[in-house]
């Protein structure tokens, strides 16, 4: 590449599975698990399940590329932006040609922030040029998320005859807001709950947050005008704006409904107490374990969160297969056919390898917080409540997450230990259970 641009390579020594240009090799070590222990009796069958699996790998790989393209693309517009910076650093912002180039890298941005892949090779990018390239990047992050979170509000407002000013939020992914202006890693998703300032009467206000199905709702529209400009107006459109939210992952956390006040279990939300106190399962060192009782809760929300990514994966998978086929078979598409069906499939299998991706590094974050929960309880002299075989899935998706473990070796390693990543997923999510004293 030419000089200053992003390779995706680390520093000289470190280990990283990749090949040149950042591009994952999906290749495992002599002697490491390659599931021939699921080998099937009939040799044809055998093979065919072969292929089948090199064929996935070769995709993976493939997409790691993929996705180090995106950030070469982001980092290009990058460095034009900032050559008209310094050129006229008084009147840049008022030359249309740098006004067209931000779009650009606004719209960049959002493929990027699309692509969870995209997102850990830049930021794992070293030096001066990864530094820039997040400053812009987290910029443009925060300006997004801080439309779309108006926009939230706004239709909040709009539904529940509300001002917005009523309207806030219990926490949001974007904090460390400083950090990440000044180059810091950028961010996967965003975690959002929406609140309503109620007037008690007592001349105190009450906060009542939505349910999951009005924030996710509202999230979904407000990303949709942050595309289009205006709400979805038709079925057609609110199932393009359910898309979006799904890709540019916005989730809502909430864990009442507004009308009742009462618990009830979003999966999405981890649940501390039986006033939900996050803070006990992401900061136990300060605030105490999570009461008993949360652990089976929150073991479903982490299974939740895994078998979301895992699921849209295969799924994603499935249907890129299914289209080739019918690409490769189909004498009866047009010219303008195949080439709409070649973006699709394209699209699907970078989405699918980036749900893969996801799907392992969620196991690290679900990992990490059951971790840090037993590490308070065996300070607090409880025994170890992790078991073996979590604990080495656990070290594997955190290898996967810094990589240096490609997401193929990983399905292999933990095939071979417990017969599946879905199997997998659930050991570590059990941690939740039996960390629950």
């Amino acid at each position: 590449t030419n000089a200053g641009e992003p390779t995706g390579r680390t520093n000289a020594g470190e280990p990283t599975g990749r090949t040149n240009a950042g591009e994952p090799t999906g290749r495992t070590n002599a002697g490491e698990a390659t599931g021939s222990s699921n080998k099937t009796k009939t040799g044809g069958t055998e093979s065919k399940n072969q292929s089948s699996a090199s064929s996935a790998e070769a995709n993976e790989d493939w997409q790691g590329t993929v996705a180090m393209n995106k950030v070469r693309k982001l980092h290009k517009i990058s460095q034009k932006l900032d050559a008209m910076e310094k050129a006229n650093p008084k009147t840049y912002q008022n030359d249309p040609e740098y006004q067209k180039l931000s779009q650009e890298f606004d719209v960049q941005a959002r493929e990027v922030r699309e692509n969870k892949l995209s997102v850990d090779r830049m930021n794992a990018l070293q030096g001066k040029t990864g530094t820039d390239l997040r400053k812009r990047y987290n910029k443009s992050d925060i300006e997004y998320e801080k439309k779309v979170l108006e926009y939230r509000n706004e239709s909040i407002a709009e539904e529940y005859g509300l001002k917005t000013d009523q309207i806030g939020d219990y926490n949001v992914t974007s904090n460390k807001i400083a950090e990440k202006l000044s180059g810091g890693k950028a961010s996967h998703d965003t975690d959002t709950s929406p609140y309503v300032k109620v007037n008690t009467g007592t001349g105190k206000n009450a906060k009542v947050d939505f349910t999951q199905v009005d924030g996710d709702h509202h999230l979904a529209r407000a990303i949709y005008k942050a595309e289009h400009g205006r709400y979805p107006q038709t079925a057609a459109e609110y199932d393009e704006a359910l898309r979006l939210k799904e890709l540019r992952d916005f989730t809502n956390v909430s864990t009442r409904p507004s009308d009742t006040h009462e618990l009830h279990h979003n999966p999405d939300a981890y649940v501390g107490s039986g006033k939900g106190d996050v803070n006990k399962v992401l900061h136990p060192e300060t605030y105490g374990t999570p009461e008993k009782g949360t652990g089976i809760l929150n073991k479903q929300t982490a299974i939740h969160k895994q078998e979301l990514s895992l699921n849209r994966h295969h799924e994603q998978y499935a249907e890129a297969q299914q289209l080739r086929q019918k690409l490769n078979t189909d004498k009866t598409l047009s010219a303008a056919e195949k080439t709409a069906m070649g973006k699709k499939i394209a699209d699907l299998e970078s989405q699918s390898a980036s749900n893969h991706y996801e799907s392992v590094r969620t196991t690290a974050k679900e990992f990490n917080i059951i971790k840090n929960i037993n590490d308070v309880n065996i300070k607090n002299g409880l025994g170890d409540g992790l078991s073996k075989e979590a604990k080495q899935i656990g070290r594997w998706a955190n290898q996967v997450a810094e990589g240096r473990l490609e997401v193929e070796t990983y399905k292999q390693l933990v095939t071979k230990l417990c017969g599946s990543e879905e199997n997998a997923l659930k050991i570590v999510a059990d941690g939740f259970r039996t960390t629950n004293k």
